[in-house]
């Protein structure tokens, strides 16, 4: 079989580099178009299959990603992304496909997070599979100050290092993205969106943004979960969204506690960890001060149900007391991790 090529015969031995299709409720000639533009885009074969692989057999590739038909059933949804992230392999959900993939533009939104590049890249992908335009549309919340062509500029970069094609950019500032998002995207757009982020995509979709999404938008939409890098550089773990400006004076848990409902706020920690990582970065905080010198401090909170590495920063010009005899720090990274390893955070640390 070429690459690209796809088996629709469930349990076919795979090739050595093939993905994953599970169609689910999804009508397998409406998944196709799409599914065979994610295969090129990875060089890989595909395989139908009726479910995520159990453990694998001897010889055999395990699939280096997944392509499916994004269920309707929460619980379902929750399972393909967590069979994704913890074999630490792409996917990529399709609900509402056209037939024939008769699409008029695809619509890629994102903030610029974790899975942005990934979605730039799969957006101009599609693009030229079928010959129609591409939009990016980048999404600031009314809070973010800013001339919409600073945000363009900063979308331009992004669109540079995913070797994308000029598309069209929009700027989207709205109090609800959600609905935003629902009216802009028309019945024949494919809309794309940014799975959750890497740390909580295996646990917590329901609530997440492509999940209230899901629940009023009617026309095609599909939802990226690119892989975690091995390697952690700076922008996969902190990005514009999570970055804010304090100027007035305020203590440890306050500053904490504003970092925390950042990263609430960008989708990044889902509303039912809030109260643990604002305990766990205080419990630390407890034990002795995470101010390091160099105006800098680190508090970090390792928290159950969250894999990798996520942060915010708050920039203090008068600087924050951390309890220190030290000048206070000015620049204040809240750092969340898993409970269970901090391989990835001293990684991230080190950097």
């Amino acid at each position: 079989m070429s690459p690209a090529g796809v088996s629709a015969v469930p349990g076919a031995v795979p090739a050595a580099r093939h993905m994953l299709c599970l169609p689910g409720a999804v009508d397998v000639t409406r998944l196709a178009p799409f599914a065979e533009a994610v295969y090129r885009l990875h060089q890989a074969d595909g395989v139908v299959g009726n479910g995520p692989p159990g453990p694998q057999s001897p010889g055999v590739p395990p699939p280096q990603g997944l392509v499916a038909g994004w269920p309707a059933a929460l619980g379902e949804t929750q399972a393909l992304l967590a069979y994704a992230s913890h074999s630490r392999v792409p996917a990529y959900l399709l609900r509402n496909p056209l037939a024939a993939g008769r699409y008029r533009r695809v619509i890629a939104a994102t903030a610029g997070g974790v899975h942005a590049l990934h979605l730039l890249s799969l957006a101009q992908a599609l693009a030229r599979e079928w010959d129609v335009p591409a939009t990016v549309l980048w999404l600031q919340p009314p809070s973010v100050t800013g001339a919409p062509e600073t945000a363009r500029q900063r979308l331009e970069m992004l669109l540079a290092r995913s070797f994308a094609l000029e598309p069209a950019i929009e700027v989207l500032r709205a109090g609800d993205i959600v609905r935003q998002l629902d009216s802009v995207a028309g019945p024949e757009d494919l809309l794309l969106v940014g799975a959750p982020h890497f740390g909580v995509a295996a646990y917590h979709y329901e609530g997440s943004l492509p999940e209230q999404l899901a629940r009023i938008h009617q026309g095609p939409m599909a939802m990226c979960l690119s892989e975690p890098p091995e390697r952690l550089a700076f922008r996969e773990f902190l990005w514009e969204a999570n970055i804010c400006i304090v100027n007035e004076p305020v203590d440890r848990i306050t500053m904490i506690t504003r970092l925390t409902d950042r990263l609430c706020a960008s989708g990044i920690l889902p509303a039912d960890l809030r109260q643990d990582c604002i305990e766990a970065a205080m419990a630390r905080e407890r034990l002795s001060s995470t101010a390091v010198g160099c105006q800098t401090a680190l508090p970090h909170a390792r928290l159950p149900r969250f894999d990798g590495v996520a942060a915010a920063l708050a920039i203090a010009p008068g600087g924050i007391d951390f309890g220190t005899e030290r000048d206070p720090p000015r620049f204040i990274y809240l750092m969340l991790t898993s409970a269970t390893s901090y391989g990835r955070y001293l990684g991230a640390l080190a950097r």
